[in-house]
């Protein structure tokens, strides 16, 4: 009798820590998440801006399971993270468009003036 009573008491306090615990687990996990996204979006956007004239360079960001879309606009590239929206400066003229996670595309520097082509 004992024994399941201390067992009882036992998954019971294990229950309990586990349920103290799961909001501080939950809470690491998206801000490491959140800080992957912003470090491999401000990647992506050194790269776009050290493209020089007649360069071109080959990009995916993020992956179909996860990231938001890409936006692209003006001198701006956009994007909905674990952290909230991420927005980029480019010292390139950007194309109207939206960029899908996990798709491949190519980005040529055409004068001043990006061009953006999906790959496939």
């Amino acid at each position: 009798m004992s024994s399941t009573v201390s067992w009882g008491v036992y998954l019971a306090a294990a229950s309990c820590l586990l349920a103290l615990l799961m909001p501080v687990v939950v809470g690491v996990a998206q801000s490491a998440q959140a800080a992957a996204q912003r470090s491999e979006f401000e990647s992506a956007s050194r790269v776009i801006d050290g493209l020089e004239p007649g360069m071109s360079v080959r990009l995916v960001y993020g992956g179909a399971a996860g990231d938001g879309p890409v936006t692209l606009a003006g001198h701006y590239l956009t994007v909905q993270s674990a952290g909230g929206t991420i927005t980029e400066h480019c010292r390139w003229v950007l194309p109207q468009a939206e960029l899908e996670p996990g798709v491949p595309y190519t980005f040529t520097l055409d004068g001043s003036s990006v061009v953006v082509m999906a790959d496939g």
